[in-house]
């Protein structure tokens, strides 16, 4: 029976080994965790939200497009790709497809969408549209038999904190130097090293502020730690969710992952596919312009120095 009162968030910041975090907690035989279906893009384009029906409706219209059937069937991984290639809307099309990732394939999508019509809520306010997000993500914890449900969260923390009093909220804390390496590599990130350096200080204090009154546990998680001690920091992560560590957490890279499936270009995949491994911890020290390293220090380098990363 699924546990309906105590989800498990990630308050995600990207490129911090958030979705590394996620799939090793997925893996786990009491929780069922989803990637990165965030509310902003239930829309056509961003900032103007379609509505439940016409979500539906072009689901469907996208399946007769690329000649599929619209009654639910074996599809085959490049049929369903082709599927989701037809829908026309960006934000809803990347929806779509994040959703896959996470073993949420159209037809899922679609009964979910029905099922909440029924209910007469909209997309137009956030509270419906994190609704929606709950019903995929119990309908994972359903299928797969797990007792917990929760993924990546990407909102307003105190909106997640009153909305899920007591849910469980893990963040994740990387060297902000090796994060920003990373989006200045890859992705369309903003690559103002002061502008993410202040992100990186801002995320961190707020978590430590609301942390102070939410009712539920909220736990920062060291990307360095579930690297180097995997073990250690799991079981931590476990104690607080209240349930055992799994060996599989730490292997997770031989279970039968729909993200290394069906990445559909996700940036994390490949690295995640290699299992636990240190490619990414101080890449910054030979990869990251001298210029960029300095800006951001100067704007975090205190935060970097109370997190324990040495500086200078």
């Amino acid at each position: 029976m699924i546990n309906k009162e105590k989800p498990v968030f990630i308050w995600p910041m990207a490129r911090t080994g958030g979705t590394l975090f996620a799939t090793m907690l997925g893996v786990h035989s009491e929780l069922a965790m989803s990637y990165e279906i965030y509310e902003d893009c239930l829309c056509e384009v961003k900032g103007e939200y379609m509505s439940p029906v016409m979500a539906r409706d072009i689901l469907l219209q996208s399946a007769i497009d690329a000649g599929l059937s619209v009654e639910p069937s074996d599809l085959s991984d490049a049929q369903i790709k082709k599927w989701i290639s037809n829908i026309s809307q960006p934000p809803f099309r990347s929806f779509v497809a994040r959703a896959h990732r996470g073993a949420l394939d159209p037809y899922i999508l679609i009964k979910t969408l029905e099922e909440f019509i029924e209910t007469g809520k909209g997309f137009e306010l956030l509270e419906h549209r994190l609704d929606f997000i709950e019903i995929l993500m119990k309908y994972k914890a359903e299928f797969d038999g797990k007792t917990y449900w929760g993924g990546k969260a990407k909102v307003s923390l105190e909106v997640l904190c009153n909305k899920y009093p007591d849910a469980c909220i893990f963040m994740m804390v990387r060297d902000g130097r090796d994060m920003l390496t990373s989006r200045m590599n890859v992705g369309a990130f903003d690559k103002d090293p002061k502008l993410i350096a202040s992100e990186w200080v801002e995320h961190m204090e707020l978590f430590d502020r609301v942390k102070k009154t939410h009712k539920g546990v909220m736990h920062q998680v060291s990307y360095e730690k579930l690297v180097y001690e995997p073990v250690s920091e799991l079981k931590k992560v476990c104690n607080c969710i209240e349930i055992d560590y799994e060996e599989s957490m730490v292997g997770y890279e031989q279970q039968d992952l729909t993200l290394l499936k069906n990445p559909y270009g996700h940036l994390s995949a490949t690295q995640i596919s290699k299992g636990i491994n240190d490619e990414s911890i101080g890449r910054w020290k030979t990869e990251l312009p001298k210029e960029a390293l300095t800006a951001f220090e100067e704007v975090a380098g205190e935060k970097l120095r109370e997190k324990g990363y040495v500086v200078g």
